[in-house]
């Protein structure tokens, strides 16, 4: 047999030993194609030359590629790494979704303490989290009978709540209103209109049903934005699906993460709330609210959302939706007093730069609007100095329990019951 065949054939399982830790994600490609390289080239030599040293060395290398490889799939029975329910739509990663059919039930919703690194700011929340076969948060839902309502939105949308307590629930269950949350986290309004566009055909809503889009202060502005003429955009097959089902995989590599762990980040804040418990904020909110009309108007992304509102607005009313938009602002906005240091609830309830903007964007277009801005500001004062409750989580972003139950109130007593038609009408 000639040598570079024999070569080949006793190098070849070394090789491919040797690719494991990339192909489960423990190492990152530039480490990874270095070290493989340099094994490959001793490789290639102990078996060419026959060197015993050499050979040695191969067989070390391929027992540390090895164990990294059997040590990243063995870890990944472990609660290494958070739970990760949200992933990139396969057939259009451009978007984010839940993972389908979704039956969870775990501690969830501390972003922030989770950011800050500091295991005594957590607020420990047992939640349920169920989703669809599409990956939105919705259970028990009969498609067959047309929808009263949709809501459109981001996490907040979403819930970063129990199952019974998001929007669309408690809309259900008090309104008796038939609703799908069609709502994803970390998705900007150009992803949300994505993903109107592509259930457009699936969902069924009666004549008038209403769209409620959600949308928030802290980060809307500052999204990515991509083509409106969504016919245009790829979407993936059979093999591209799997291909980011593969690479996800990789993604959730816990030697990676351990290696890779970020240390506490600076852009969160505790602040000593009333009780003495540690409220948490988030810098570049402070920086999204704090912004002016016209810091708004010159955002390199002004142009983008501009278009989208009246996109989401066209695409809606060709399914007979009435639209209507409700803006979130950040607890940031909420409870400005704490971080910033001044007399307790004495924020003011007027809007922030983003919502006098997003305003005048649905004046424009025709469209009822809504900043649950005031609203929150005012209860938030309220319900403290009755039941020492806050409306978002201590050490969350979004809004708890309590803030849901509050602003679903609003939402219909402010949007749907102005939108939906008389019963004459359906």
């Amino acid at each position: 047999m000639p040598i570079a065949r024999r070569t080949f054939i006793k190098t070849f399982p070394v090789l491919l030993l040797s690719l494991g830790p990339v192909v489960v994600g423990a190492l990152g490609g530039t480490l990874f194609w270095t070290l493989f390289i340099g094994s490959s080239a001793i490789a290639i030599y102990a078996f060419a030359l026959d060197s015993t040293r050499a050979k040695k060395v191969t067989l070390a290398l391929v027992s540390v590629a090895l164990t990294i490889t059997l040590s990243d799939l063995a870890l990944r029975f472990m609660p290494l790494l958070p739970d990760d329910l949200v992933q990139k739509w396969p057939r259009m990663p451009l978007v984010n979704r839940y993972l389908p059919d979704l039956n969870y039930e775990g501690y969830r919703f501390n972003d922030l303490s989770r950011m800050a690194g500091v295991k005594e700011w957590r607020e420990e929340k047992l939640v349920k989290v169920v989703t669809d076969s599409a990956g939105f948060r919705n259970e028990r839902l009969d498609l067959a009978r047309p929808l009263d309502l949709i809501l459109l939105g981001d996490s907040f949308g979403a819930g970063g709540v129990s199952q019974e307590f998001t929007w669309t629930s408690i809309f259900s269950r008090e309104y008796d209103l038939h609703s799908y949350n069609l709502s994803a986290p970390a998705a900007g309004p150009w992803q949300e209109y994505v993903n109107l566009w592509a259930e457009k055909d699936r969902l069924k809503a009666r004549k008038g049903a209403v769209l409620i889009w959600q949308l928030f202060t802290g980060n809307d502005l500052d999204q990515y934005y991509g083509l409106l003429e969504l016919n245009k955009l790829p979407r993936r097959g059979i093999a591209g699906t799997w291909v980011d089902r593969i690479n996800t995989m990789r993604t959730r590599s816990p030697v990676r993460y351990l290696l890779r762990r970020p240390g506490p980040s600076s852009e969160v804040v505790g602040i000593d709330f009333l009780n003495g418990r540690k409220l948490l904020f988030y810098r570049p909110y402070v920086a999204a609210s704090s912004r002016s009309p016209e810091e708004i108007i010159n955002h390199p992304n002004y142009s983008a959302l501009r278009a989208t509102v009246p996109a989401v607005k066209s695409l809606a009313e060709s399914l007979g939706l009435r639209v209507a938009v409700v803006l979130v602002p950040a607890k940031e906005e909420v409870y400005s007093w704490a971080w910033q240091g001044t007399a307790p609830w004495s924020t003011e309830a007027g809007p922030s730069g983003f919502a006098e903007i997003l305003k005048q964007i649905c004046t424009e277009e025709d469209l009822l609007f809504l900043d649950l801005k005031p609203f929150l500001v005012r209860e938030s004062r309220r319900i403290y100095q009755e039941s020492e409750q806050l409306l978002y989580w201590y050490d969350d972003t979004h809004l708890n329990s309590a803030g849901n139950r509050f602003t679903a109130s609003v939402i219909h007593t402010e949007l749907v019951q102005k939108l939906r038609p008389v019963e004459s009408e359906r």
